[in-house]
């Protein structure tokens, strides 16, 4: 949770100086108040994963707030890059957002030779929620942690495999990062429309394992539908007891999700000003951050300043390891 506590020091300030800039969001380009109209918010991933979970219950509290219509608009494709296309090409006056996990903010420009848009089209608005991911298996795989796990893999070669939502999702990278620091061979199932399926398809035992949002994972964890093995958080967390983190078998490796709001790239200062510091209000209301932690994510509101280094650092952070376990753009 660094993400969390680093967050939290400067959304106060943030909180209590941003309300200085709000005023000349009605100012811009002698414009009405922002919001004057319904605001569409993109989400990369089909309805009911957890960036559409997280966006669907942002609008319902901003709606009373903004007294305008909030869209979600799922544009699945291309690991998130149709819908950052989509925002990145939108008038930047900020009624068109994107709220996204990493791939198309912080990963895909490693990824992808070329792409439809350039990082610097899309604007940080802050982040939304963090949350880490868990390992999880079928009930059938025989292992109950990570290191019997690595017993079994390393005794079967290419034996196991594992689903993910697509090359460049967390959920590939952090099995590619592990299986190249425990040099384990393990077949690699991708899910090009997402989680849905991929999880489908490992609850149904035709896939052996993936690493996926703790939000996602855990109901099907309790239910004893999927074992978790480890947890990609640097120390273990009470809504997993006896789940380790997995850093204790692999040092370093700590992975924690994030969800990110983001704009087209020359939006007026004061407009996204004024929208990270809503959105900060309502995520920290009792209603809103209530509703997260039952969804296993914790909420974070930073400034655009702080969100947009914070996603820099995470960029840089996946650039090598993404050289380490030797993945060529395609």
């Amino acid at each position: 949770m660094m993400v969390v506590r680093r967050a939290c020091l400067s959304a106060l300030l943030f909180l209590a100086v941003s309300g200085l800039q709000l005023g000349a969001a009605s100012t811009t380009a002698g414009a009405q108040p922002f919001p004057g109209k319904p605001v569409r918010i993109v989400v990369p991933f089909a309805a009911g994963t957890a960036p559409d979970l997280i966006a669907r219950l942002l609008a319902e509290h901003l709606q009373p707030k903004w007294q305008q219509p909030i869209v979600i608009d799922n544009r699945l494709g291309a690991s998130g890059n149709v819908a950052a296309e989509y925002v990145a090409r939108s008038p930047a006056d900020g009624y068109t957002l994107l709220a996204s996990p990493p791939p198309p903010l912080s990963i895909n420009r490693f990824l992808f030779k070329s792409l439809p848009f350039k990082p610097s089209d899309l604007a940080i608005v802050t982040i939304l929620a963090s949350a880490p991911n868990v390992l999880v298996a079928k009930p059938t795989v025989p292992a109950s942690n990570l290191a019997e796990l690595i017993t079994f893999a390393k005794a079967a070669p290419g034996k196991l495999n594992y689903a993910s939502t697509g090359k460049g999702g967390t959920p590939h990278l952090t099995m590619e990062w592990m299986m190249s620091s425990a040099n384990l061979e393990l077949v690699h199932v991708p899910y090009a429309k997402g989680l849905a399926p991929a999880l489908n398809d490992l609850l149904g035992g035709h896939v052996d394992l993936m690493f996926a949002n703790l939000s996602d994972a855990k109901p099907y964890v309790e239910a004893g539908k999927l074992k978790a093995l480890a947890i990609t958080s640097a120390d273990p967390i009470n809504s997993l007891p006896g789940v380790p983190p997995i850093s204790g078998v692999i040092p370093g490796l700590v992975v924690e999700t994030w969800f990110a709001l983001a704009a087209p790239s020359g939006t007026p200062a004061p407009i996204v000003a004024k929208i990270a510091s809503d959105v900060a209000s309502v995520l920290r209301s009792s209603a809103v951050a209530e509703r997260l932690q039952t969804l296993s994510l914790t909420s974070v509101g930073n400034s655009p300043k702080d969100a947009s280094a914070f996603v820099e650092a995470d960029a840089k952070r996946w650039q090598s390891v993404i050289e380490k376990i030797g993945l060529k753009p395609e």
